[in-house]
Parts: structure tokens; sequence; C-alpha cells
């Protein structure tokens, strides 16, 4: 079993984790990241083949709501991740952008 370890950025590549402040979308107000579920997987029936489940982040704005934001795989693996992948994957949250 591989261990690696996960790493969440924003639009502009900077790292975000709980507790940092962020813009959603195009929304100047500011909110907070409280919460970024782990990345999954599953096997499709349909597709007959495994399909990976992103980490989703949510975040709180001052007036308590919430919304949800999801996030892309952009690890880019190198052959020397051969044979057991890479050991930080990478996944992009284009909807946030880091203050």
């Amino acid at each position: 079993m591989t261990i690696y370890s996960v790493k969440i950025v924003d639009c502009n590549e900077a790292e975000i984790k709980l507790g940092d402040e962020v813009k959603f979308g195009v929304d100047d107000s500011p909110a907070v990241i409280v919460e970024i579920s782990d990345p999954d997987g599953d096997y499709d029936d349909e597709l007959e083949r495994s399909v990976e489940i992103p980490p989703v982040v949510t975040v709180r704005f001052s007036d308590g709501l919430t919304e949800q934001a999801g996030t892309s795989n952009i690890t880019r693996p190198t052959w020397g991740d051969y044979p057991d992948g890479p050991a930080e994957m990478i996944y992009q949250c284009e909807d946030l952008e880091k203050i």
C-alpha cells in the first residue's frame, strides 16, 4: 500500500488548509475553510474500471452559510514515481483564492 500526502491548492496554486481565509468564486466577501474531505476511489460498474473521487472543500461565510467547492487532480507523475506512484497528490480548487 502506497502512503502519500495530499496537498490542496487554490486557483493560483498557493496551498490552502483548514482555517485559511479565501475568496469563493466571483464573490469578494471572505470565507473560511471549515472542512476538506479526503480523496477516495470507487469502482464504476458501467465503465468497468476504478474512478477517483477528489476532495471537496467546504467554506463558511461570515453570515454562517456554507458552500462546497470541488477539486481536480493536477499531480504530475514522473518516471521517478514508478512503480508506487507520486509521494504527494496535488488537488486544485479553481473556485477558491487564498487571501
